[in-house]
């Protein structure tokens, strides 16, 4: 390739320079500024390692600039930068398509960093290596990742995905939706500011590290909003692979069926009238109390109340107002009662 004429000093520093690229196995080039601003560099020297990458020989360069590597792919703007980077004095790495002699692309990661000897001023050295296969795995990992925030942000339930030293990565509409917070503003949160979840004594329940030591965690918790409210959640915590790699979070809103299921829990053991316990209730905890005497020798005492003449009542004034009875005794009974005791209606009018 053809070089200017110049002083034997710069002349020395390049020639030197060259036999060091040498005897490299990566594809180098020796550059040029032409200190034309918005000039590209110009080739002085390439090494066999850049003949054999790119196909382009000694003669196909000479005199040529670093845009016969450019083609219609080629980020300009990233090339633009790394100029300015190296003009400044420092080195520099971007990754952007070029192009053979043959004119098939590729993705090529290029370092740069100007030369520090005085006696070659505006000169560059710049290495290239073929990321092609590492920039389709890249992108392939980034296509799966976008496929799999689509799949997560269509799912109906909460998840909220977990880096391993517990920072936010992503989170759901649904969980945006429950938590009271949007993507941007949790990304890069620690899940403990975003997740306060806690068990039925009030402690903090930590999700992402309970998954890494136990693999996957399942429970319920009670979650506190950003909204200040505070609602019931079934949860699964699920480490990926290992705690290296974070945890999954899945939340579910409970509130509804927990509700649902208290009521159904009270109603199956309490007087749909009196809110008393009703009779199967009162039977268990008198089981309980005869064993207690039995095998511990506790003491206990039992009552029976019967109302007479209740049926007259209902007669003669009707059962509203005899309902209205049976809940207005119940009340003052359960004035009088200990509160370790057991007041259960037991039937139409008895007590117990």
């Amino acid at each position: 390739m053809g070089r200017p004429d110049r002083p034997n000093a710069e002349s020395a520093s390049i020639e030197s320079l060259t036999e060091s690229i040498e005897h490299l196995g990566e594809a180098v080039a020796i550059v040029r500024v032409s200190g034309v601003p918005g000039s590209p560099p110009q080739f002085v020297h390439v090494n066999q390692g850049f003949v054999r990458l790119f196909g382009f020989d000694r003669a196909d360069l000479d005199a040529a600039t670093t845009e016969r590597l450019f083609g219609p792919r080629t980020d300009h703007e990233r090339l633009k930068w790394l100029r300015s980077r190296v003009e400044q004095g420092e080195p520099a790495r971007i990754v952007v398509m070029l192009y053979g002699k043959d004119g098939s692309p590729l993705w090529t990661e290029i370092s740069e960093l100007p030369v520090r000897d005085p006696n070659a001023p505006g000169y560059q050295i710049a290495t290239y290596r073929d990321v092609t296969s590492r920039k389709q795995f890249e992108d392939a990992l980034a296509s799966e990742k976008r496929k799999l925030q689509t799949t997560l942000a269509s799912i109906a339930d909460a998840v909220v995905t977990v880096l391993a030293d517990g920072r936010v990565e992503f989170v759901n509409a649904a969980a945006e939706r429950m938590l009271g917070i949007e993507l941007v503003e949790a990304y890069g949160v620690h899940v403990a500011e975003v997740l306060r979840v806690e068990d039925g004594d009030g402690e903090p329940i930590d999700l992402a590290g309970a998954a890494a030591h136990e693999g996957v965690r399942r429970g319920s918790g009670h979650l506190r909003t950003n909204a200040g409210t505070t609602i019931d959640v079934g949860y699964v915590a699920s480490a990926i692979d290992d705690e290296q790699h974070g945890t999954v979070i899945v939340l579910r809103d409970v509130t509804a069926e927990t509700h649902a299921t208290r009521k159904l829990s009270f109603e199956a053991l309490h007087d749909p009238l009196t809110g008393l316990q009703n009779r199967r209730a009162f039977a268990e905890r008198l089981e309980e109390a005869m064993s207690g005497a039995r095998e511990r020798g506790e003491h206990h005492a039992l009552g029976f109340l019967d109302l007479d003449r209740f049926k007259v009542v209902n007669d003669r004034f009707g059962h509203a107002v005899g309902d209205r009875l049976l809940r207005e005794i119940g009340e003052v009974m359960v004035r009088v009662v200990r509160g370790g005791d057991v007041l259960a209606r037991i039937g139409g009018d008895e007590f117990a």
